[in-house]
């Protein structure tokens, strides 16, 4: 069963604590990237990422090159194919709540569920190519995918 949304901002919130590249950011700014899929989902991600006391903004997939100047992390929502060359390009940490994007390289981090309780992966190759540096604490709570 997937993580709801307004949890995942929360614990993606704790989670940004641990990313070296983000200290001395007084406010992060994530996108919220989707698709014709996901559309349901970009309200309720922006308004959870908002209540963690971030901005937060909905771009679609097209849009999203245009729009990172400064964006420090983009939530994938289902149906987006191919954000993580592009946050790669701008170095801007990618996020996920589908697990899948993550085993797969196509997310530096998601979310997702392990014996009912919530969990960490994170793809060390994907956080590399995005410039990313997660502290050693994080990497150890975490499922890592070489």
């Amino acid at each position: 069963m997937p993580i709801r949304v307004e949890t995942q901002a929360e614990i993606f919130r704790r989670i940004f604590l641990f990313n070296k590249s983000f200290e001395g950011k007084k406010k992060l700014k994530i996108a919220v990237v989707y698709s014709a899929l996901s559309q349901d989902v970009k309200d309720a991600a922006v308004a959870a990422f908002q209540a963690q006391g971030m901005t937060a903004v909905a771009i679609t997939e097209s849009a999203l090159e245009k729009n990172l100047s400064d964006v420090q992390a983009v939530y994938i929502a289902s149906g987006v194919m191919n954000a993580e060359k592009i946050c790669a390009q701008n170095r801007v940490l990618s996020i996920t709540g589908i697990p899948t994007l993550t085993r797969n390289g196509k997310a530096s981090i998601a979310l997702g569920t392990k014996n009912g309780k919530a969990s960490i992966i994170v793809h060390r190759q994907q956080l590399k190519n995005e410039a990313q540096e997660m502290s050693a604490e994080l990497l150890q709570m975490a499922q890592v995918i070489q």
